[in-house]
């Protein structure tokens, strides 16, 4: 099960995101929250194309498309499901909390819309809709957001990244 490359980087992928993501919540639950996506998504490009990288190597420096998409869709598929379940354990049973700071974050970044582009009426609108809005993080919704998130980002990425390490005998 650990020679395939993308089962292995998608578990360090895993372990790396919670990592990181606890870190961040360490030092500010807000920060685990928010501004930190471009870091997580650098984390998570390192081991899709590691991955890549190392099928590459053990195929004798030949990888088909096909063969780096299957690889690295791989490791973000299970990076991503242990990400997720992190996730559903710090919101449910970790920190219960953390759904009053989602709220807050929720209003920071409706607030730093509205002052660039709205109105008071605007803003007074998007308050309602969060305070209407369940902002629980049951097991349904998060793994919705796992599904979603295995098409955008994880199967862009894979197909940037196929793209980018495949290399075919011409």
């Amino acid at each position: 099960m650990f020679n395939n490359s993308g089962v292995k980087n998608g578990i360090y992928l895993g372990i790396a995101s919670i990592i990181f993501s606890h870190v961040c919540y360490m030092i500010k639950p807000k920060m685990m929250l928010n501004g930190v996506a471009f870091f997580s998504y650098l984390i998570t490009i390192y081991f899709m194309y590691r991955s890549a990288a190392e099928e590459r190597k053990m195929n004798e420096g030949l990888l088909s498309f096909g063969e780096a998409l299957k690889v690295t869709f791989i490791t973000y598929i299970i990076g991503g499901l242990l990400g997720s379940i992190y996730l559903y354990l710090m919101f449910n049973f970790i920190d219960p909390s953390l759904h009053e700071v989602l709220k807050e974050v929720s209003y920071d970044n409706v607030e730093m819309i509205a002052n660039l582009s709205g109105t008071e009426d605007q803003l007074d609108l998007m308050h309602d809709q969060i305070e209407s809005q369940d902002l629980q993080m049951s097991f349904s919704m998060v793994f919705l957001n796992y599904l979603v998130s295995l098409i955008l980002p994880g199967f862009i990425f894979a197909l940037i990244i196929a793209a980018i390490t495949k290399k075919v005998n011409n």
